[in-house]
């Protein structure tokens, strides 16, 4: 087990401040780092740290797929960090002490299947068809070299698939983008010399977004997801220091979990599939004499689908663990932990394009019944024999 615990404020006025020149993907950095006793009792840190490559990948496709100059693409790809920590201290008396950590965390990039690269057992690269390989209305090629050196491949999506894609990304540039706050508070109360009482409570926000090519450079068959994740938890302590052998540590924890993950698909590609359907698209307010299926008749939206998660979770546990020191260098432990969990969950299906009925595509606007319930009791006897342990 690795356990990292970052700096607290000090006692002395501190600043540090730092740049630097990453040459091979054309890379900057800085970090800084503030750090002051406010008062007697008080006293606050800030440590912040940026990063910015331009260049991590080049994208063979940018030179080498004739679909660039419809679909758009970059020559290079790269991600871009910013990274703060706030801690504040407080310290009245010597069995007290209250210390606040804000961390804020913000990454982008081009996308995360920039970070994998193509090997083609066949030889060469193979086309992508739509509305699938087996049976192909329609063929998109993509572009690779095959080979494992670095590069990757990628176009934008398809222009006649990202009409509808809410936040910014109907432009069809595939990108990521992911923003996290976390906030802890931890109280320690020496509540006298044998008996001491901890709380911890913690608070998570992340949300995620990403639109990525899975086509393997073709610009179809892409996705844009969200992701929101929230938690809320609190922890107490218990714990004894008695000069004899026997000591003991008790807990309760609770954490609330509430998670929505949002997606928008493409099963079929129908926004760039070629009408074949005739009469049987017009049943469903299309044109049949259209070149293509084209956006949805209704909305206008060029993805095939909308399916929306939401998860809820509830999590209570309570521990009590004995040590008892059998000499200046064994420990018996006995311990048990009670956890209970609970999740409730429903899928929305908000909107699927007209003509996915075609291929017998759909579902219900709401699914229900996703719960889930679970207690378990896990008990713990261990014997510590340390060579090297002074006695407590």
């Amino acid at each position: 087990m690795v356990s990292i615990t970052s700096n607290d404020p000090g006692d002395e006025v501190e600043f540090q401040i730092s740049d630097g020149v990453e040459t091979e993907h054309a890379g900057t950095f800085t970090e800084l780092v503030i750090s002051a006793p406010l008062s007697d009792t008080f006293g606050a840190r800030l440590a912040m740290g940026t990063s910015k490559n331009d260049e991590l990948f080049e994208n063979y496709s940018y030179a080498n797929d004739p679909a660039v100059a419809v679909n758009g693409a970059e020559q290079w790809y790269g991600d871009d960090s910013l990274n703060a920590r706030l801690t504040l201290v407080w310290q009245p008396s010597d069995n007290f002490k209250a210390k606040l950590k804000y961390n804020y965390s913000k990454y982008e990039s081009d996308g995360g299947t920039n970070w994998s690269e193509e090997y083609c057992p066949e030889g060469v690269h193979q086309p992508t068809g739509v509305p699938s390989a087996g049976a192909p209305f329609a063929i998109f090629q993509g572009a690779d070299d095959c080979k494992i050196n670095g590069n990757t491949s990628h176009v934008n999506l398809n222009p006649g698939l990202r009409t509808g894609l809410p936040n910014g990304y109907d432009d069809g540039v595939h990108s990521l983008e992911q923003d996290t706050d976390l906030l802890s508070l931890r109280i320690d109360w020496n509540i006298n010399d044998s008996l001491s009482l901890t709380s911890v409570t913690g608070l998570i926000d992340l949300e995620h977004w990403e639109l990525d090519d899975y086509s393997y450079g073709a610009g179809v068959f892409g996705g844009l997801h969200n992701n929101h994740f929230e938690s809320l938890s609190q922890e107490f302590r218990l714990a004894s220091n008695n000069d004899g052998p026997i000591n003991f540590q008790a807990g309760l924890f609770w954490q609330q979990i509430e998670q929505e993950f949002n997606a928008f698909q493409y099963a079929f590609n129908l926004g760039v599939m070629p009408n074949i359907f005739g009469p049987a698209y017009a049943s469903v307010g299309g044109d049949p004499n259209a070149a293509i299926i084209g956006p949805d008749p209704v909305t206008g939206n060029e993805f095939d689908y909308n399916k929306d998660h939401f998860l809820d979770t509830d999590v209570v546990s309570a521990f009590l663990a004995v040590y008892w020191d059998l000499s200046d260098k064994m420990e018996l432990t006995v311990g048990a932990r009670y956890t209970k969990e609970e999740k409730q969950g429903y899928i929305l299906i908000p909107y699927v394009h007209a003509a996915a009925a075609l291929f017998g595509f759909g579902g219900p606007p709401r699914i229900d019944g996703l719960e889930f319930e679970d207690s378990n009791v896990s008990p713990e006897i261990a014997l510590n024999y340390n060579r090297y342990r002074l006695f407590r």
